[in-house]
């Protein structure tokens, strides 16, 4: 049986296998989805939710809002809903959520797992695990979004997936495979074109496979 995955990194989708799920399309049902997920890890009040996703409609106006949101997201899920709800409390409940895949919280649970580690202590699962959070990130969190909340998190979350990259870079410099240790660096100026450390290793990697014109290349670039 396919799972249903849900997709925060790049754009927002909700799909079974190969098919996109309906009852997602309205704009505030996204939202208040994404929310939640994205906050996972804590419960969120009524209040909160309603001011933040209805801002200058009024407490009574965006209360009614969000309750209506709130069946429509449910509705959405039909009897398998994630969400735990009891009284002025809203919360992503994972017990519930056994048959979800959500990318952005497998995300955050391999960089926890990670955070602190330094990229050349890795065994070779756990640097395989860290690949694994990078391939999840297809692109910046909802990056056509421009709520202040959904700012800041895709802000927070890229920096996350460069340190992971970072970690990658270090482990495949110090294993001597520095063609692999290129590829990651390469997609941290992807992200950062100014990320100096990052030209620096560049620099020293394709100088030990012999490549001493990409790494004058790359400190050009890094001068520029």
């Amino acid at each position: 049986m396919n799972r249903t995955q849900i997709f925060l990194f790049r754009q927002f989708s909700v799909r079974r296998g190969n098919a996109r799920l309906d009852g997602f399309e309205a704009q505030k049902v996204q939202e208040l989805l994404c929310y939640l997920l994205v906050h996972h890890q804590r419960p969120h009040s009524r209040d909160k939710l309603a001011t933040l996703l209805w801002p200058g409609s009024g407490e009574s106006h965006a209360k009614q809002y969000l309750r209506q949101t709130l069946w429509e997201l449910q509705s959405a899920f039909d009897q398998t809903s994630p969400l735990l709800v009891e009284g002025n409390w809203i919360q992503f409940d994972p017990p519930a959520a056994r048959h979800l895949q959500v990318d952005v919280i497998k995300f955050e649970q391999i960089r926890a797992r990670f955070q602190g580690r330094a990229g050349r202590t890795l065994e070779p699962a756990e640097a395989e695990a860290v690949a694994g959070a990078v391939q999840l990130y297809r692109g910046d969190l909802l990056e056509d979004w421009y709520q202040d909340w959904c700012i800041f998190e895709r802000e927070r979350l890229q920096n996350a997936y460069l340190a992971l990259l970072d970690k990658l870079v270090s482990y495949y410099e110090v294993k001597g495979d520095q063609e692999t240790g290129i590829m990651f660096a390469t997609q941290i100026l992807r992200c950062d074109r100014v990320h100096e450390r990052t030209y620096r290793r560049l620099m020293r990697l394709h100088y030990q496979v012999g490549d001493r014109t990409r790494a004058l290349r790359q400190f050009e670039r890094c001068a520029a």
